[in-house]
């Protein structure tokens, strides 16, 4: 076998734990069976970290003309000339997202899904992290990869697949529709994103200033648009102003004068997204715009309260 190169930084610390003696123990172990010819590394740069996995750690495996790479605290290269291991110790970030900076925790979700995806060989220290592995990342990997086929009349499901994304906190960079003769195939490029990115992709995009929920559907909305109507190819900035002038602009002038009032355009405009989306998923096929608009104005913004609608002052009382 030729070079074995083995990311040793978690083993330089002065008094490992953790991860940092398992990398230690697991790299002595190594060098004693004498038949490997083993490079540790012990230091990163002085950059992130994700800097010097993804980027200069490739580089050093095709320096070396490595044969292996062994990454023992889960971040593999994703690009790299040669076969990778990975070792998975626990998926702490997936069971407790709130003990890890929101950095962190990302860097954990984008990469480590993948880095065990890629790899040649997964190792879980534990039964109960392999079957935790196992669990999750199956059907993570489903659904981030996974090509759709449906009917002419079934596009709202280009929606459900972008909700489910959504809720495993992924966007989609680039969407896809194909059509043949077996049906439309949905083809998507999903991608990990940070807090807040829905908000100001949107507004970049079409200039709305949404909350973070509300930008997340008018987005998935867009990008059903690009898909539905084969525009994944065109300029992003391009098919948004046009679905602002063919699709959101007209609903919001649909609404009747007397409504307007009820609620802000966007949060209408999410609204009757979750209305179609539900009237589509009763029918079993898409259902018009122009048909969901008026069920639901008339069977739910009709029945709404104003948003302007002020409670009365508070009532005065009297000392006893």
């Amino acid at each position: 076998m030729g070079r074995v190169v083995f990311d040793a930084r978690d083993a330089a610390e002065p008094e490992p734990r953790g991860w940092g003696r398992y990398t230690r123990e697991l790299l002595a172990a190594l060098e004693r069976r004498g038949d490997l010819d083993i490079l540790p590394l012990t230091r990163g740069w002085p950059g992130p970290e994700v800097g010097w996995e993804q980027v200069a750690l490739p580089r050093i495996l095709r320096r070396e003309q490595a044969a292996l790479v062994h990454a023992p605290n889960c971040f593999l290269p994703l690009q790299r000339p040669c076969p990778g291991v990975v070792t998975v110790h626990d998926l702490a970030w997936e069971e407790y997202p709130d003990d890890f900076a929101w950095t962190t925790g990302w860097k954990y979700r984008a990469l480590v899904p993948r880095a065990a995806q890629s790899a040649e060989r997964v190792i879980c220290v534990s039964e109960f992290t392999r079957a935790d592995v196992v669990r999750r990342y199956e059907a993570l990997w489903s659904e981030l990869t996974r090509e759709d086929v449906f009917g002419p009349d079934e596009t709202y499901r280009i929606d459900e697949r972008l909700r489910r994304l959504n809720g495993l906190g992924f966007d989609v960079e680039e969407v896809q529709l194909v059509g043949d003769a077996g049906g439309q195939t949905l083809r998507l490029n999903p991608q990990v994103v940070e807090p807040g990115h829905h908000r100001r992709r949107l507004h970049t995009l079409t200039g709305l200033d949404v909350q973070e929920n509300q930008a997340r559907r008018l987005l998935n909305d867009l990008d059903s648009y690009r898909a539905a109507y084969g525009k994944g190819d065109l300029d992003e900035e391009m098919v948004a102003h046009e679905w602002l002038m063919r699709v959101f602009e007209p609903v919001v002038r649909a609404i009747p004068v007397e409504l307007r009032g009820k609620l802000e355009p966007a949060e209408v405009f999410h609204q009757l997204l979750e209305h179609r989306w539900f009237m589509a998923q009763q029918a079993g096929h898409d259902i018009p715009l122009a048909e969901a608009v008026s069920s639901y104005v008339n069977t739910v913004l009709r029945h709404r309260r104003d948003e302007a609608t002020v409670i009365g002052p508070p009532s005065t009382t009297r000392p006893l």
